[in-house]
């Protein structure tokens, strides 16, 4: 039998997609749901309702999931444009504690919709936590560098003595929860910190990055696969003025969706590229644009812009450096300048200067001065360029979304063929509901 009848005869697939609710997690998801529905499988995607549109555009399903579990910026108690490890880590084990008293509600949704497998991301902790209770066969979607042992992430993301006072109170509402659920609720969930969230693997883990650009890529065995970006077609309406853009030396400036209110930054840009040969599009996020003064002509300043398709129209995107917008980016065909905050980016920026794919800055150290030299430097060296279009193919040639829609099918067959051998639960995979 070939690939093409395979496909044709397959049985569908009822799929429970647990994410982490913000974009840079969900986004890459959208595209393989998309594929996996338009294959005949029906996915059922939970996340907080924020994103139901978004969701149901790719054509999942869409289940709400209480918002205590997501993290919402305006809510924190510290200023997430400075946080820290200690800041960051406790709100996650937070976090961690809110999903396990969620655990009985959306244990009940997930058994009602009696699905066949679950797609989850490792930082999704209650997705983790369905995923062990449901016993179904499960693959894990990474949307950063997945960690194992002694990679650079899980040694990014290891807390100092000096963080550990900060841990004691989230850890003990962490077990607090735990024990709740088990005695009053009867459901045997267990605790998982905040280094378990990216440590443990799955049968099959999936990852939207080409191996070569994780630190460690050649480490991970076979249950590792790196798909390449999982970008989508961004054809809503807007009417941002992509005609200034064609035939024009573009720069795109953006600082991602959570980490943006900063000020001194894009005065800085405004200095550098003011009355220049550029045409310059700076999405500012949650900075007051009263705060950076006169604006430019040669300058599009907004709130937000549809970064796929400034990026299509892009000469040099300077980026925070987060994995979502640096494969976005690499995917076009766009040179980076990577200015990192947080320890994810840093090895996202490491990763940009170590394959000559552009070059990183400190985000401490930026000036007008600095931003004008890291551009010319691009600009001058055609060899960012061939580097750039080298991995561009690469990543295109991976076919992301349909190679994991692939190993998906090809998982949950040989799944049935070991569980029905084995006289599990293989007559209820794969579609005999």
């Amino acid at each position: 039998m070939n690939d093409e009848s395979l496909a044709t005869s397959r049985t569908a697939l009822k799929i429970l997609l647990y994410s982490f609710p913000t974009s840079g997690h969900i986004n890459p998801t959208l595209p393989l749901t998309t594929e996996l529905v338009k294959r005949g499988h029906e996915v059922i995607y939970f996340a907080t309702q924020s994103y139901a549109g978004q969701i149901r555009n790719a054509g999942a399903d869409f289940r709400a999931i209480p918002d205590i579990i997501g993290i919402e910026s305006k809510k924190l108690p510290f200023d997430l444009q400075a946080a820290k490890a200690k800041d960051i880590i406790p709100l996650f084990a937070n976090g961690i504690a809110n999903s396990i008293n969620a655990i009985p509600e959306l244990l009940a949704c997930a058994r009602q919709e009696a699905a066949d497998m679950v797609l989850y991301d490792p930082m999704c902790m209650w997705g983790q936590q369905i995923v062990r209770l449901l016993a179904l066969p499960s693959i894990a979607f990474y949307t950063t560098f997945p960690a194992m042992g002694q990679s650079p992430l899980a040694q990014q993301m290891a807390l100092k003595d000096s963080d550990l006072l900060s841990m004691v109170s989230p850890v003990i509402r962490i077990l607090g929860a735990t024990i709740r659920v088990n005695l009053k609720d009867r459901i045997p969930v267990r605790p998982i910190f905040p280094r378990e969230m990216l440590t443990n693997a799955a049968e099959l883990n999936i990852a939207p990055i080409p191996r070569r650009f994780v630190p460690d890529g050649q480490a991970f065995d076979k249950r590792y696969l790196f798909i390449g970006p999982s970008v989508a077609r961004q054809n809503e309406a807007d009417d941002f003025p992509l005609e200034r853009l064609r035939n024009e030396h573009t720069l795109y400036i953006s600082l991602g969706t959570m980490l943006n209110k900063k000020p001194h930054f894009f005065r800085a840009c405004l200095q550098a590229f003011a009355e220049t040969e550029w045409q310059v599009v700076m999405s500012i996020g949650k900075t007051d644009p009263a705060t950076l003064g006169p604006i430019p002509e040669n300058f599009i300043v907004r709130p937000s812009v549809p970064q796929l398709k400034v990026l299509q129209n892009a000469d040099l995107f300077i980026t925070h450096g987060g994995m979502n917008s640096t494969m976005e980016g690499l995917w076009h065909g766009v040179p980076l300048i990577a200015i990192p905050s947080q320890p994810e980016q840093e090895l996202v920026a490491d990763r940009i200067a170590a394959l000559g794919l552009g070059v990183r800055l400190n985000h401490n150290d930026v000036t007008p001065n600095i931003l004008r030299n890291a551009v010319q430097t691009i600009m001058d060296q055609p060899a960012y360029r061939q580097r750039i279009a080298a991995i561009q193919a690469e990543m295109h040639a991976a076919r992301g979304p349909l190679q994991a829609a692939d190993a998906i099918e090809q998982y949950v067959d040989s799944r049935k063929g070991i569980l029905a051998q084995a006289g599990g639960r293989g007559s209820s995979v794969a579609g005999n509901r």
